[in-house]
């Protein structure tokens, strides 16, 4: 599944494309064995477009629709779609922005390779079927410590993936700054918004003077706060939970500041 076969297509053509490559790339695990009840998943990004669209969590693969699946953009941001992503979000977009010739992951179970990661082992290059499809051993991440399993299992997933495979995290950062800069020295087309780290106003229930991620859109050069846009319950929880994390490193530093 590469995102390189929609490059020329319209924007929507285009979404539809991928909708449908990701949709057969979810029936492929089922029948190829890799997946179970409904683990794993496979998802597949728009480049040009910088949309991954994904496996709905908890939904069973014989019930899965192309309609079904999730768009979302590089900042986790939901475009659409009406279910909740893949808990597996997360780790699919860190490995997207670290590595930007890639067009899409699957997370499979397969059974030996299960078999070689809980034994943390790598998985040796022993014929010429595995040397068709990946240079050298399998690398096997190192395991998580408890705080990283606690704060962001997901995401730091990702990271740890990013690691085993020789790059640093700091690749995956510069990929997403790069696409903010983008975005902010770009007017916003149409009704489009993307997010954007601000000084909070008391917008969307965020306490003022606290900096948090914003929908934003530029015209004619300046950065405006979008109001309006809708917050589903899965949303508005994880906003009073990143704001709740905010006041507490706002009160720890008063305090060492003695403010």
């Amino acid at each position: 599944m590469k995102s390189a076969t929609h490059r020329h297509a319209s924007p929507t053509t285009a979404l539809r494309q991928l909708r449908e490559s990701v949709w057969q790339a979810n029936m492929a695990l089922v029948r190829t064995g890799l997946v179970i009840d409904t683990f794993g998943n496979a998802s597949g990004i728009l480049r040009a477009q910088g949309l991954v669209a994904i496996k709905p969590s908890g939904v069973a693969y014989d019930k899965l629709r192309p309609e079904q699946l999730v768009i979302t953009r590089l900042d986790g941001r939901i475009v659409e779609g009406k279910m909740r992503p893949s808990t597996d979000l997360a780790t699919h977009l860190e490995l997207y922005r670290a590595f930007p010739a890639i067009g899409g992951v699957a997370h499979t179970h397969s059974h030996y390779a299960t078999v070689f990661a809980q034994a943390a082992r790598e998985i040796p290059c022993f014929g010429t079927t595995h040397a068709d499809y990946f240079c050298g051993s399998v690398p096997v991440t190192e395991a998580l410590p408890e705080s990283d399993i606690e704060l962001d299992y997901e995401l730091n997933t990702g990271a740890a993936i990013i690691k085993a495979r020789g790059l640093s995290s700091a690749a995956s950062a510069a990929n997403a700054v790069i696409d903010t800069v983008r975005s902010l020295t770009t007017d916003t087309p149409g009704k489009d918004w993307h997010s954007v780290a601000l000084c909070s106003n008391g917008d969307y229930g965020v306490e003022k003077d606290l900096i948090a991620s914003f929908p934003t859109r530029v015209k004619s050069g300046k950065v405006e706060v979008v109001t309006g846009v809708p917050i589903n319950e899965f949303s508005r929880d994880k906003i009073n939970k990143s704001v709740a994390e905010l006041k507490e490193e706002k009160s720890m530093v008063s305090a060492l500041l003695n403010q």
